[in-house]
């Protein structure tokens, strides 16, 4: 099930790895603008990102947008700034024409009919400069069956089963301490949280809100349940993308995540959102995935969902079908998959398989980054085999493989949930995501527990595990695939690395130093 966010309403890579670019992400774009129509002169307010050599001297930025009548925003620590202005002066300021369009598929959007180059004046200061273009369809990865299943799928106690929590809930770890932020484009009713609360007998639970909550959706209830079906003593916090005022989608996603970092230092973030990665250009990119950086330099731990499609993350957006998404791609997230997950009475674990239905275009999202170069943590048996499908990477060191982890998104073996009064199963990898970020919240707590750090960034730690631990980290799956990779022993660019033993991974980052 697709929200589309309209376009007027969303408005080398940093220090996750030392990754390089290998591609430019944006070669697709002036032919996906010949093949929408042209709609004319934009006369409104735009916006870009601007991309920052260094952060604390930005003199000659602010004059010039003084000297344009351009409004602009440093953004503190991060070495972005936020442009904006009316179109007209902003296509003055760099040279380029801003017109409407409607795109093939019959999204508005405003856009720079050429590239913009960085001012002379500019050039001590700024690096790159985003795109200037409100051009990007969100996904929301949540998949459901055909019907409303009311007596099948995974209680709350059924999911701390199959990964593997139940020792961790044993001891005493719940969550508490720990925060979990929720990035969404809908909305939830506190009478759904109440009837799930009540269902899987569990404490009831309120919801801190950032924004506003427009009162029922359907990715946001799933979200909030899975993961207090998991953690039911970690506070959960909703941040609604839509209410940050911002016409530009990449600058919403930095503004999002730059407030829930200074907000909720330390948090776990999930994503169940997405975009096609070629959407954004290279400042975009690096932008967005500095601002997670800084986030996870503070304790934080972000998982976003690798996507539905099966691999065609990009199908009717720029370029080719075959891609994946924006923020799984990032090198400073941890790109989340999707199962089938097979279980016996009373939710013990038995398997796991690649979750895909080709005939329904549904599947694991995964595959190989257009822009990112691989980071230097993501090593581990079966990553290599990912490169060479499409991608730009044809030296050794490769690119960027998405996703990293997976957990159960077949709606037919998904979790209950409640939605607008009536029970649910849930499914996508927008069900993974929070999967992963609930037991997250109970791993932490462990740590805390055993006076150890939060784990923060966790896929150089997922990574160095996967090469060899004292008991293993994930399940291993092996067997199924979607439209372009086949999982495999080790890592595969359907499923990653695998799915949570939670109970497994506590004790091993312990033991780790985590």
């Amino acid at each position: 099930m697709a929200a589309v966010v309209a376009a007027a309403a969303l408005a080398a890579a940093t220090t996750a790895g030392g990754t390089g670019r290998v591609g430019a992400v944006g070669s697709g774009w002036q032919a996906f603008l010949a093949r929408s129509r042209d709609l004319g002169r934009d006369t409104g307010p735009v916006q870009f990102l601007v991309d920052l050599r260094r952060d604390p001297d930005t003199q000659r930025l602010r004059q010039w947008a003084s000297d344009h009548d351009l409004q602009e925003q440093v953004l503190a620590g991060l070495a972005t700034a936020v442009i904006g202005g009316n179109a007209r002066l902003v296509g003055a300021a760099l040279g380029v024409r801003i017109d409407n369009f409607r795109a093939p598929s019959g999204q508005e959007f405003y856009a720079s009919r050429g590239l913009p180059r960085t001012p002379a004046a500019l050039r001590g200061e700024v690096s790159e400069i985003g795109r200037i273009t409100s051009y990007g369809p969100m996904e929301s990865h949540i998949t459901w069956p055909a019907a409303s299943l009311r007596a099948a799928g995974l209680n709350a106690s059924d999911l701390l089963d199959v990964y593997g929590a139940r020792p961790l809930m044993a001891g005493g770890y719940t969550g508490a301490g720990q925060t979990i932020v929720f990035f969404e484009s809908d909305g939830y009713r506190q009478s759904d949280l109440n009837e799930y609360a009540a269902r899987n007998r569990l404490p009831p639970f309120t919801v801190a809100i950032v924004g506003s909550n427009p009162g029922s959706g359907t990715e946001t209830p799933m979200d909030l349940e899975v993961a207090h079906g998991i953690a039911d003593g970690a506070r959960l916090v909703y941040l609604n993308i839509l209410s940050i005022r911002a016409t530009n989608p990449a600058v919403a996603w930095e503004l999002a995540f730059s407030t829930a970092a200074a907000d909720y230092p330390g948090a776990i973030w999930s994503i169940s959102l997405g975009i096609c990665e070629r959407a954004f250009n290279a400042a975009d990119l690096d932008a967005i995935n500095k601002a997670v950086s800084a986030a996870e330099s503070r304790g934080t731990s972000v998982f976003a969902a690798s996507g539905d499609a099966g691999g065609n993350e990009c199908a009717g957006a720029v370029g080719p079908d075959q891609g994946v998404s924006m923020p799984a791609d990032l090198p400073a997230v941890t790109g989340v998959g999707g199962t089938t997950l097979k279980v016996s009475p009373p939710g013990t674990y038995v398997g796991e398989t690649t979750w895909s239905l080709p005939l329904l275009s549904q599947g694991s999202g995964g595959g190989v980054s257009s822009f990112f170069g691989r980071p230097v943590w993501q090593s581990a048996p079966g990553v290599a085999g990912a490169t060479g499908v499409q991608s730009p990477c044809f030296d050794s060191s490769g690119c960027r493989d998405v996703p990293d982890v997976s957990a159960d998104a077949d709606p037919s073996t998904g979790a209950q949930i409640v939605e607008n009064g009536t029970a649910y199963l849930g499914g996508g990898t927008s069900q993974a995501t929070p999967i992963w970020a609930g037991l997250m919240a109970l791993i932490d707590a462990y740590l805390r527990g055993h006076r150890k750090p939060l784990v923060g960034f966790a896929n150089p730690w997922l990574y160095r595990l996967a090469r060899g631990a004292p008991v293993p980290p994930v399940h291993d799956i092996t067997i199924g695939g979607n439209n372009y990779f086949a999982a495999g022993p080790g890592y595969d660019a359907v499923t990653g690395l695998g799915s949570p033993q939670a109970w497994n991974l506590a004790r091993d980052l312990a033991a780790a130093g985590a």
